[in-house]
């Protein structure tokens, strides 16, 4: 009993003929063999020298004529010859072809025959004897296209060959033995590709024809009855079970008394099961090398969730730590009475001589930056409020970089001594600046002075639009004549002016606090806190989840009181001292005129 009838039995989705009986008679409509029949596909042992389908309308007996005879109610009138052949046998080889029942089917097939999963060992009789048992045949193959050979294959290199594609088909020697009295071997062939005429033109080219290939023997070789090759097994690997199918064996004396096999070299049910055993082999790894690919794939995105998780963990943590949870619903004067509370009558002082410190290099950089640059463009331009904008946009990149790290300092030491709640931060020790400074740069680097340099430069927008907005006020009170302001509507301006910046770029202005702290602690198993901090768009997009929109600006209350206030006294001096300036210097009411 056949590999395939033992499968079919196995299954119970089989429907076989075994009332057919193998001989060397010519096709009928009538004598078609079922191998294999379930609701979707049906699997026949094809006839020798019968076309699957033709157009002829002299070709009466045909693959699909069988078909119809046998199974009408079958046909698809959808399709044009009534069935969907998976694939194609030539005219003179017999065996396995099989036959999807619907669409569905055909293109379940389709992809396992494209992505050439499918196993197909053929066996047939070939002209004298092969003497290398087990070969690989690799020759390339294209369309003949010398004159009366149009109708046939050639490997590259012969004469005509117009586009040749890699072929391989791998060779097994089963018996020797003689054919109508001459030397022949019976053989098992696997081909790997799928091309026309790909095992008739390999077994002449290495000079073994197959018995009775009228064509390729350039019709010297007509005494058989049939060509000698056949499909004898079929394998489609279909989900959820693999569609296994094997034929008779009909290269034997009984079917054939002209074939005499003298020697048995391997049996042919041991050979096709070595071949499945080998096909199965490869099936596994390239299931565990999928498998494999799957595990990769599901190991990036755990990675990928664990650092989203590594950039929102230290986000909660320093939200903590900027706005306590026990604090969040807190006005200003609670909050200050709770930190009064807890750290003291001075703790709201803390590190008020370095912030002087800062404050004054600042605004002195910021200040003659942006006079200077705008003395210099006043001397060939009229003053707009986009001049000044950019005016101030540029002194304060300027002021960014020098200052930054008078700033990181700054932040540290207002923070040293606060009690935090959140066990990540590390407390610092500073005695000064100049203290701070040097341990900064001996335990994390220069570069860690300029903490936060990225947001700070985002923020050159505050004092930008604050010089926008002021400047442009400025020049609305004194239209109609130049005149200088009083100090209350300096005051007021300038209240205006910062309130507004401040509002505008508080976000950042949060987001620039935490960079410039820095002080996290990290360990070699956890996330680098620090690294994560510097992810501005997952602060901000974080922040946003937890509290909405509006919590990019809780705590800005207290923010404008103390940026309001030291604004507009900061512009009423600056008044004030520039004013008495120009009456010394003979120039009241220049700089009005040029503005």
């Amino acid at each position: 009993m056949g590999l395939g009838r033992l499968f079919n039995l196995w299954s119970n989705q089989v429907v076989c003929a075994n009332n057919y009986t193998m001989s060397t008679e010519p096709a009928s409509l009538d004598n078609l063999k079922v191998l294999y029949q379930t609701k979707d596909f049906i699997v026949l042992d094809k006839h020798w020298d019968v076309r699957i389908d033709s157009k002829m309308w002299y070709e009466k007996v045909t693959v699909q004529t069988q078909l119809r005879q046998r199974f009408p109610e079958l046909a698809d009138p959808n399709t044009y010859y009534g069935f969907r052949f998976c694939h194609q046998l030539d005219f003179s080889t017999s065996g396995a072809l099989c036959v999807a029942l619907n669409k569905a089917a055909a293109g379940e097939a389709y992809r396992c025959f494209k992505d050439r999963t499918v196993t197909k060992v053929y066996i047939a009789l070939l002209r004298g004897c092969v003497e290398t048992e087990t070969q690989m045949l690799d020759f390339s193959i294209g369309k003949n296209s010398s004159q009366g050979k149009t109708h046939m294959m050639c490997i590259a290199g012969t004469e005509g060959c117009e586009n040749p594609k890699p072929c391989q088909t791998e060779l097994i020697v089963l018996e020797y033995g003689l054919y109508d009295g001459e030397p022949a071997t019976k053989v098992l062939l696997k081909p790997l590709t799928g091309r026309t005429h790909q095992l008739r033109v390999h077994c002449s080219a290495i000079g073994h024809p197959i018995v009775g290939d009228f064509t390729y023997s350039l019709g010297s070789d007509d005494a058989p009855y049939r060509m000698m090759l056949h499909a004898y097994m079929l394998r489609i690997p279909l989900a959820p079970h693999p569609l296994l199918v094997s034929t008779e064996d009909p290269f034997t004396a009984t079917v054939d008394p002209k074939w005499h096999p003298e020697r048995s070299i391997k049996t042919l049910e041991d050979t096709v099961a070595a071949v499945l055993d080998h096909r199965l082999e490869e099936e596994r790894m390239l299931e565990e090398e999928k498998q494999r690919a799957i595990q990769e794939k599901n190991k990036k995105c755990v990675w990928r969730k664990q650092k989203d998780l590594e950039v929102e963990e230290p986000t909660r943590q320093c939200q903590e730590w900027l706005m306590d949870e026990s604090r969040v619903s807190k006005s200003t004067p609670a909050i200050l009475a709770e930190i009064i509370k807890e750290e003291g009558l001075l703790a709201p002082y803390r590190g008020w001589f370095p912030v002087i410190c800062s404050l004054c290099c600042s605004n002195f950089v910021y200040f003659y930056c942006f006079h200077s640059l705008k003395s210099s463009y006043l001397k060939r331009h009229q003053s707009t409020s986009s001049v000044d904008l950019l005016i101030g946009m540029a002194a304060g990149i300027v002021n960014v970089l020098v200052t930054t790290p008078l700033w990181v300092v700054n932040t540290r030491l207002k923070l040293q001594g606060s009690k935090f709640r959140n066990a990540e931060i590390r407390p610092t020790s500073y005695s000064g600046i100049l203290d701070a400074f040097r341990q900064i740069i001996c335990d994390e680097g220069v570069g860690a002075l300029w903490n936060g340099t990225f947001p700070s430069l985002l923020l050159v927008l505050n004092p930008a639009i604050q010089f926008m907005i002021y400047e442009g006020l400025k020049r609305q009170l004194r239209k109609g004549a130049p005149r200088e302001l009083t100090s209350m509507e300096v005051f007021i301006i300038g209240a205006v002016a910062k309130a507004v910046a401040t509002t505008l770029t508080y976000p950042l202005q949060t987001i620039q606090s935490v960079l410039r702290f820095g002080q996290f602690n990290t360990s070699t198993e956890e996330s680098k806190l620090l690294s994560s901090l510097r992810s501005i768009k997952s602060l901000l997009i974080n922040r946003t989840r937890r509290y909405g929109i509006f919590g990019l600006f809780k705590g800005l209350e207290a923010k404008l009181l103390q940026t309001v206030l030291t604004a507009a006294l900061m512009f009423l001096l600056y008044e004030k001292i520039a004013s008495c300036t120009f009456r010394a210097m003979g120039l009241h009411n220049a700089p009005y005129k040029r503005q």
